[in-house]
């Protein structure tokens, strides 16, 4: 897997974190769309912990 620079993974942890944040407005918690914003949320997540 790619290595990601530090600063762009926060950006692009902030831009996901405000998409789902918008999804769950829409739709709801428990929408599919929400879900899946979620999941890839976490993947960008756990890449920032891995460092």
């Amino acid at each position: 897997m790619k290595k990601n620079n530090p600063c762009n993974l926060e950006r692009k942890i902030e831009e996901t974190r405000n998409q789902m944040i918008e999804t769950i407005k829409k739709n709801g918690v428990n929408d599919p769309e929400t879900i899946k914003i979620s999941q890839k949320l976490d993947s960008l997540l756990n890449q920032l912990n891995r460092g």
